[in-house]
């Protein structure tokens, strides 16, 4: 059944792929029109990173005053690299900093070629259009970055080389992709099975192990921890028949405010399933994903991510679904895709399946990469090191969204 200034995943696989969303589009962008609510861009306060310098945008000495000079530099996690992007009527977003204590707030702001803040007065100068790269970029190694085009002519907020590099407007796309790293922590969710050899027709199936070296981890990196097996490690959940309807609600509600979010139990091509402890675990109690599993009564609710609220995963740093084949593109899409789409900033999956150990010892050194202030790439890799877990290309692609989102800034 395969099936910080802020001081801050039973049978499953042998080969993984980390895989985001597939958008059409002929320049390799996606969003939700010409302008408006971006993908995975919520009014909240990010760490906007340079992804080719690995600097942040920053108001040089946090001066709180019109026409302070905006650079790139290295992490502090002081105000005057807190951005929080504001979508305005007209659909272009301005973006506030932080570090300014008037009322209202500045803003970034365009005065010839360079970029200052000032107040937001001047909305021909201080409005942006964010564009989110797509999987078709033209430089696959770009999708899932943002970049900040401003509304006056079109250039891309860009940086000059080194710390304390200059930001500036610029026509070429030579530094100007960016990651939006959320400031303030939130939920680190993980669920995972255990399942007795006379419960499940495969036979036992136990990924508990993954249990306490996450919650360990996720911890140490500021996040709200949440980890279940078979939905509630009390057990208090014994009947599924009259409560899987709550088991849905409460486990799409944990998906939807997660910004670390690992499903490690069963799964399938485009589907999780979810078990709940009771007499019986012979099937599961709900699935989620984009195609049901076949062979399975009729009354195992099934939700699909794709009917998901427009930028519902927003929150969502990372998805990750270690299931058995959960990569697999199926007639109704891609589960991986579908989170990615929904707003997740990366999405990880798998085409194959492998076994508990493998999938816990993947996921642990993952999220310990992760705790050393790691990218999302470098953590993958990683994580991929053991020849029994190297990396795997669906359709030839190695797509996993926003692979410079950054889990912990300390």
């Amino acid at each position: 059944m395969r099936i910080k200034r802020n001081t801050r995943y039973i049978s499953m696989f042998l080969t993984a792929v980390m895989v985001a969303a597939i958008a059409l589009s002929c320049f390799g962008v996606q969003k939700a029109e010409a302008v408006g609510e971006v993908q995975g861009i919520k009014e909240t306060w990010y760490y906007v990173r340079n992804a080719d310098t690995g600097y942040y945008l920053d108001v040089a000495y946090g001066i709180d005053a019109n026409g302070a000079n905006v650079i790139q530099y290295s992490f502090n996690g002081d105000y005057n690299q807190q951005w929080r992007p504001v979508l305005q009527s007209n659909g272009y977003y301005i973006l506030e900093t932080r570090c300014s204590s008037a009322s209202p707030k500045r803003v970034l702001h365009v005065n010839g070629t360079n970029v200052d803040i000032a107040s937001p007065f001047w909305p021909g100068s201080q409005e942006f259009e964010i564009l989110r790269m797509s999987h078709l970029a033209l430089d696959p190694t770009r999708q899932g970055l943002y970049r900040m085009r401003w509304t006056g002519n079109y250039d891309n907020i860009a940086s000059q080389p080194g710390n304390g590099g200059n930001v500036f407007i610029s026509t070429s796309a030579t530094n100007s992709y960016w990651s939006f790293i959320p400031v303030e922590k939130g939920y680190a969710t993980l669920y995972t099975t255990n399942i007795p050899q006379d419960k499940f027709v495969f036979g036992s199936i136990n990924t508990t192990g993954s249990n306490a070296p996450f919650q360990t981890d996720v911890t140490a990196m500021g996040y709200s921890s949440r980890v279940k097996t078979n939905f509630d490690p009390s057990g208090s959940y014994q009947d599924p028949n009259s409560n899987k309807y709550k088991y849905a609600a409460d486990i799409i509600s944990d998906l939807k405010s997660s910004q670390i979010w690992v499903h490690n139990a069963h799964a399938g091509s485009g589907v999780m399933a979810y078990h709940c402890k009771s007499a019986s675990y012979s099937v599961p109690t709900l699935q989620i994903g984009v195609k049901a599993a076949s062979g399975l009564p009729p009354d195992v609710p099934f939700h699909n991510i794709s009917t998901f609220p427009y930028n519902s995963l927003a929150s969502c740093r990372v998805f990750i679904s270690l299931g058995c084949e959960s990569a697999m593109s199926t007639s109704n899409g891609n589960l991986i895709d579908s989170a990615y789409l929904k707003g997740a900033h990366s999405a990880i999956g798998w085409t194959t399946n492998g076994t508990p150990t493998q999938t816990n010892d993947w996921l642990n050194r993952f999220m310990v990469y992760s705790k050393n202030v790691k990218t999302v790439e470098e953590a993958v890799t990683y994580a991929n090191t053991p020849s029994s877990l190297l990396i795997a290309k669906r359709s030839g692609e190695y797509a996993i969204g926003d692979k410079k989102q950054v889990l912990y800034c300390p």
